[in-house]
């Protein structure tokens, strides 16, 4: 007997080994701006990892570092391909649990803003900042003028 007489299917071709990821994505219902796609070559990540490392210490209660690495390498991903925010959510769920969804919705929604944004900077976190400069120079004015 030679040993290259193998029978049968492989993995692939047999449906009791299904891709669990398709099979996940196609039951689970997702905000419907998760269909746009986002190039991370446009969005300025340096400015998104602040809010990101807050909302993951505020749904957890403590800074994860895992967590946190774990969101940054899937936004970094260098092969050029775009982030897959379906996946990414599931992904996410083992470590966020039912906070998974209003992160990633409120996350996808800023990177869709950063994209539109000239700088890659989230309009928001623009308004909040402007908001914050004119806070501080309107506090100025008030202890020139005592």
């Amino acid at each position: 007997m030679s040993g290259n007489n193998f029978r049968g299917v492989s993995a692939d071709q047999d449906g009791r080994f299904g891709d669990k990821m398709k099979k996940m994505i196609k039951s689970t219902k997702f905000p419907a701006h998760f269909e746009t796609k986002v190039d991370m070559k446009k969005v300025n990540l340096d400015v998104m990892l602040p809010w990101i490392t807050e909302q993951v210490s505020e749904y957890l209660g403590f800074e994860d570092e895992v967590v946190i690495g774990y969101v940054e390498s899937q936004l970094r991903e260098t092969d050029g391909a775009r982030v897959d925010p379906k996946k990414m959510q599931l992904s996410l769920t083992g470590f966020l649990e039912a906070n998974t969804p209003p992160f990633m919705r409120d996350l996808w929604a800023l990177l869709v803003s950063a994209q539109e944004n000239e700088h890659g900077i989230p309009t928001k976190f623009l308004e909040k900042k402007k908001e914050e400069l004119r806070e501080k120079r309107e506090e100025q004015e008030r202890i020139a003028a005592s």
